[in-house]
C-alpha cells in the first residue's frame, strides 16, 4: 500500500488525532519500515524469477 495523504487522514480520524500531519509526524518511522521491507520483499521476488529463466 502506498501511504497517501487521504490514508494518513483517515488513520487521523480513528486515532483521535487533530489532523493527518500528528499521525505522519508519529508514525513516520513505521511507514519507512513498511516501506523498506516491501523493497526487500520485491527484490526477493524478482531475484527469484530471475533464477528461475
Amino acid at each position: 500500500m502506498i501511504f497517501t495523504f487521504a490514508a494518513a487522514k483517515l488513520i487521523a480520524v480513528e486515532l483521535g488525532h487533530a489532523n493527518a500531519t500528528t499521525t505522519a509526524t508519529i508514525y513516520a518511522h513505521e511507514i519507512a519500515l513498511a516501506r523498506a521491507n516491501a523493497a526487500d520483499i520485491r527484490a526477493g521476488v524478482f531475484a527469484t524469477l530471475d533464477k528461475m529463466k
